[in-house]
């Protein structure tokens, strides 16, 4: 007893003191003091919502912490107001990535001035790094006779103005961040620390001590025996706290979790780290022990299985609540579970005991059939654990079979539980994989288009298609708003000429140039195609996450038998496979990995789509994807690809829209890597439509096809209305 009580005493105090921080660990980063410090997020001005998956810029474990996020926009940090700076000191992490600094003139010129790192500093991506000359943060100094960096001079003359504080690679961590004014004023002075422990609820504490004393107490009473065996359950939750929070935003987006944060993933891994330990603390208790008793027979019996199917049932009505339509299908497998100690008790002889397993049917009753299922099934594992004498007893057919049924209930229930959750949509393959094989089997019904509009006008009507992925529609920032993306506010622009015209946008997120190869001949089959614009290349060539190419994949899929392709179909739906397979798949710079679609394979689909439109008598526009400068370096093999191809094959045009973009405002026009903002949309509608009327064969006005009209004017998108949708068109 007196083991138990020490364990007791020592684990409550220890959980009383420790849960604050643990809880202040575990939590989401905390905010910076606004008064002080604004934290730019990219497309917030598009009305883009926080990427909730990939965490928020903010103080974690005393360090400042600036995330990059999806597309490779990253926050940015700048100190409130605003104010012109002369000098910054930046203190990092040993385990920091690179921070990027910035300085912005009196113009509104950006000019990148220095990127600073736990191996030292450089002025540009492409020289080595120079080591810091000075212990302890960063001191850098602008003014006209040069900046320099721990007073080496860099040979680039920054003038004091406005900075900004950006990731540059890998996670960055800030230790301390001190600005200095051209007048030598102090304008923001902090070294970021820990939460303060009073600001966690006193109820943390509580809860910490009753949680860690029993588990400590439970444990006391398993005896110090299994020395080696303690050290290992507590090896896990300890590797969870140890793990830098930059690793589980790495985590969050290798695993597309676009509705959970690095915070949340953290806790639900500790939380589960700590079911080994919880369970050793259960079956040390010996509640779940069953009397070796002889099997159950007469009215005895006949209570204790009433009891445990009259449990089960009531259960079962309350997890079924929120069942509607295909959901049912679940209730028959989901009875059936609940049910098997009443069968396992008839298998093996041993007693039911129908409270012992209350808390599954709890779980089940509470948490429904998908997150129920699966603090039901550990449960149950535990308990056969207890019962593994008495099976081994019973036979070994016995204890095969329930251990059998248990494992396949837990698979079930975690399948279950992650296709109920948010993980349902995150990990769906056809989501994942941009498109859904049937785009490729059935384009009728699965390559359906993002937008549709229609004008009448003088002459007949034609028809205009556009593929592409996100840039063109679909994209987050207007996935409600579909008129402002720059199709919409082209087919605006078209039918201000007077002409006749029915555009359709088949841009959405994911697809690209094969996807639009193999639907288009059963498009165009429906609708002949006056003009196709083609806009992609992102989606194409920067989507190395697969040792196939998309064409490679098909022909595989093409070879497969019948039932192959029926087992490889099964396999592959299962969410929680497809999840596993983004955790162990090779990281984005393998060697294994190929883009989506090669070069070569892009040209193959180009003349796909031209051959398809020009039968019909169109005209096609291969449009280079628009996009960030260290992103349109890696893609300009593809537009050479695009304008050698519309050079040689008869019904194609190459419209470069990167010269009239950049004069437009470049960089500003984009929300993030490659998605337009309304602005961009507008100026790029402004530049496609002289060259659409020409690939329509369009006249306005006599003269020249295009008429002379003005283009350079581009009417803004419709304000969405109450519901985030414009009118339909």
């Amino acid at each position: 007893m007196a083991p138990v009580l020490v364990g007791l005493v020592f684990g409550a105090v220890g959980g009383w003191l420790g849960a604050p921080w643990l809880a202040s660990h575990l939590g989401p980063p905390v905010a910076l003091d606004r008064g002080k410090w604004t934290v730019l997020v990219p497309g917030r001005k598009e009305g883009i919502a926080s990427s909730a998956g990939l965490g928020g810029s903010g103080v974690v474990d005393g360090e400042l912490v600036l995330v990059t996020r999806a597309f490779g926009r990253s926050d940015i940090l700048v100190p409130a107001g605003e104010p012109r700076v002369g000098e910054v000191d930046i203190g990092l992490a040993p385990s920091s990535g690179t921070i990027v600094l910035n300085v912005r003139g009196e113009g509104g010129e950006v000019r990148k001035a220095v990127e600073v790192g736990p191996e030292g500093w450089r002025t540009s991506p492409g020289e080595a790094w120079k080591a810091p000359t000075a212990t302890g943060p960063f001191a850098i100094v602008f003014g006209a006779t040069g900046m320099t960096v721990d007073g080496v001079a860099t040979g680039s003359t920054i003038n004091p103005g406005r900075i900004e504080v950006m990731p540059g690679t890998g996670s960055p961590a800030i230790t301390a961040l001190r600005l200095v004014g051209p007048d030598g004023a102090v304008v923001a002075d902090e070294a970021f620390g820990p939460a303060d422990p009073e600001t966690s609820a006193r109820a943390t504490s509580g809860v910490g001590g009753a949680v860690f004393g029993a588990l400590a107490g439970a444990l006391a009473r398993a005896g110090i025996g299994g020395v080696v065996e303690l050290f290992v359950m507590a090896l896990w939750p300890t590797l969870v706290l140890l793990t830098p929070y930059a690793t589980w935003r790495s985590l969050t987006e290798r695993l597309y979790l676009a509705d959970a944060s690095p915070s949340d993933l953290r806790s639900f891994a500790f939380a589960c780290s700590l079911a080994p330990l919880l369970g050793s603390a259960v079956l040390a208790t010996g509640l779940l022990a069953t009397p070796d008793a002889a099997r159950q027979t007469g009215a005895d019996g006949r209570r204790a299985r009433a009891w445990a199917i009259g449990l089960a049932l009531v259960a079962s009505v309350v997890a079924s609540r929120d069942l509607v339509g295909p959901g049912w299908l679940t209730v028959l497998p989901g009875v059936g579970f609940l049910l098997w100690p009443v069968a396992m008790a008839r298998l093996t002889g041993r007693p039911l005991q129908p409270a012992r397993d209350l808390p599954a049917l709890a779980a089940v009753a509470v948490g429904g059939w998908g997150y129920g299922l699966l603090p039901a099934a550990f449960w149950r594992l535990l308990g056969l654990l207890a019962d593994a004498p008495t099976l081994v007893r019973s036979g070994a057919a016995a204890g095969t079979w329930g251990f059998a049924i248990t494992v396949l209930a837990g698979l079930l229930g975690t399948e279950t539980a992650v296709r109920t959750s948010f993980l349902g949509k995150a990990w769906d393959p056809v989501t994942l994989a941009g498109a859904s094989l049937d785009a490729i089997d059935q384009p009728h019904t699965a390559f359906v288009p993002f937008w549709t509009g229609d004008c009448d006008g003088t002459g007949p009507r034609r028809v205009v298609y556009t593929f592409g992925g996100s840039s063109a529609g679909g994209a987050y920032q207007f996935r409600n708003e579909p008129e402002a993306f720059f199709p919409a506010r082209l087919h605006t622009l078209l039918c201000a000429t007077g002409a006749s015209v029915s555009s359709r946008n088949y841009g959405e997120s994911g697809r690209d140039s094969f996807d639009a190869a193999n639907a288009a001949t059963a498009l165009f089959a429906d609708a002949s195609p006056a003009l196709t614009i083609v806009y992609t290349g992102v989606n194409d060539l920067l989507t190395a996450d697969h040792p196939y190419s998309r064409r490679e994949m098909a022909a595989r899929r093409a070879a497969m038998g019948t039932a192959t392709t029926t087992l490889d179909a099964i396999g592959s739906s299962s969410r929680t496979l497809t999840g596993l397979s983004l955790l162990l798949r090779p990281p984005a710079d393998s060697p294994k990995l190929v883009a989506a679609v090669p070069v070569d394979d892009a040209e193959a689909n180009l003349r796909t789509i031209i051959a398809a439109t020009t039968a019909h008598g169109g005209h096609v526009l291969l449009v280079p994807e628009y996009a960030a400068a260290t992103v349109a370096g890696t893609l300009k093999p593809y537009f050479d690809m695009e304008r050698r191809v519309a050079s040689t094959v008869a019904g194609a045009e190459f419209v470069d829209i990167y010269p009239g973009l950049d004069a437009a405002g470049g960089a500003s026009l984009l929300a993030d890597r490659n998605h337009l903002t309304r602005e961009g949309c507008g100026v790029l509608a402004g530049i496609l439509a002289p060259e659409a009327l020409k690939g329509l064969g369009v006249t306005v006005g006599g003269g020249s096809r295009s008429g002379g009209h003005d283009f350079s004017s581009v009417p803004p998108a419709t304000p969405p209305g109450p519901d985030g949708r414009t009118g339909a068109q």
